[in-house]
């Protein structure tokens, strides 16, 4: 007896939480989502085969002509959906890439064969919702081969004869405006005045958003051999350095760049953010004689070239090397 009323027990709890779950999918069907597709202004011009490469695994999200099938405006699925498909507009619309000024191009291009490479995109999620974004081997190749073919000579033509102008496109204007919107487009400026004080005295402020937790815990306790130097520091002061650091530390931050940092590193804790992967393949292109100038003198010193570097702008528009 006790037997049976427990299976019936069950299977009525069963039937109430499915009840429930069928309700909860109706609900969130009356959440609005925004679902919209801008005008087309001046798409991407690339050979045929490329065309069809980006308008099967990219457009959907980097351009003005989304497909919004209609699993795409089913909840959950309709969220995942939006976020991708603004978050995508945002970064890079190919609807508008002539309206980018030539040196936007070269950075977007750069960019594009960086994701490819790191095989980044289309994110796995998204790939999970639309199967048909999936790149195989050859369209990774065409695509590659297209942003290492790009004409840098005849763009680096087009930036010198925009900068004699003084244009700036339409793009690059929206592009800043919406960086007051979108706060975690760049790392958090250094705020903490204690870490800028004892930190900042001897070198570069950097960001905790550089490095994660585990990397920062590892070079407080050896302080006593701080890259041949000894660091004292009071109790106070290392107890306030050390939280500043580990609640602000890349694991914890959504800017484009930590999330970077922490997809290329895994489970490692380098103690130098030259060692980083992503960060020196950010630079594996300038020759190492350029560092070791004496107006920069080591890959760590970034405020040298990155001019917005304290803001933690590390962009490629507001790099300016000095001459030798």
């Amino acid at each position: 007896m006790n037997r049976t009323g427990g299976r019936f027990a069950m299977r009525k709890m069963f039937i109430l939480a499915a009840v429930g779950l069928a309700l909860v999918l109706l609900g969130i069907q009356f959440v609005p989502v925004e679902m919209n597709n801008l005008p087309v202004e001046d798409e991407i011009s690339v050979p045929p085969k490329i065309k069809v490469v980006l308008r099967e695994a990219c457009y959907n999200c980097h351009s003005n002509e989304t497909v919004w099938s209609w699993y795409s405006r089913v909840a959950p699925i309709s969220w995942i959906f939006r976020h991708y498909v603004h978050e995508g507009r945002d970064e890079l619309n190919l609807s508008m890439w002539g309206s980018l000024d030539p040196k936007r191009q070269i950075k977007m291009m750069k960019e594009i064969r960086e994701e490819i490479e790191e095989g980044e995109m289309p994110p796995w999620l998204f790939r999970f919702v639309e199967p048909d974004s999936r790149l195989s081997n050859n369209d990774r190749s065409l695509l590659r081969n297209r942003a290492l073919r790009q004409d840098l000579k005849n763009l680096d033509v087009a930036v010198a004869d925009h900068n004699r102008k003084g244009k700036k496109s339409r793009y690059q204007k929206r592009y800043r405006n919406d960086s007051k919107h979108y706060g975690k487009r760049y790392l958090t400026p250094a705020n903490n005045p204690i870490f800028k004080e004892e930190c900042g005295a001897c070198h570069f402020a950097y960001q905790p958003e550089l490095l994660p937790s585990g990397s920062w815990d590892k070079i407080l306790a050896g302080l006593e051999d701080h890259f041949g130097e000894v660091v004292e520091l009071d109790p106070e002061s290392k107890k306030v350095i050390d939280e500043y650091l580990k609640v602000n530390a890349a694991e914890h931050s959504t800017a484009k760049r930590a999330v970077k940092i922490m997809r290329c590193l895994g489970s490692q804790t380098p103690l130098r953010i030259t060692d980083i992967p992503y960060i020196r393949r950010k630079h594996h292109e300038i020759h190492l004689d350029v560092f070791k100038q004496k107006s920069i003198g080591s890959l760590s010193n970034c405020s040298a070239c990155h001019t917005t570097a304290e803001k933690g702008i590390y962009d490629d528009d507001y790099v300016a090397i000095p001459p030798r």
